[in-house]
């Protein structure tokens, strides 16, 4: 597509049980314990961001409003658009 630079998407990857103390912060919202990971590949379907620092209860879009690329794109506009879902 014209003007796509990347599409960015969210995805729970299942973990064992964290210790009792944090284990509430791994809750996803599918039931299980999970790291909430967010990807974005480029138009050739490379990886071109990854960040998997989150807990499976976090938001997606409290991890975008969160990441090094957002910032990138608000201090310089990228040259296209990144889609999302």
């Amino acid at each position: 597509m014209p003007n796509v630079c990347g599409m960015v998407d969210g995805s729970l990857v299942f973990i064992l049980t964290p210790k009792k103390e944090v284990e509430h912060h791994y809750v996803s919202r599918k039931g299980g314990h999970a790291i909430n990971v967010q990807f974005v590949c480029d138009a050739f379907g490379r990886f071109s961001d990854v960040v998997a620092k989150w807990p499976g209860s976090t938001h997606d879009s409290f991890m975008w409003n969160n990441c090094a690329l957002r910032r990138r794109f608000v201090e310089q506009a990228p040259n296209g658009v990144l889609l999302g879902n």
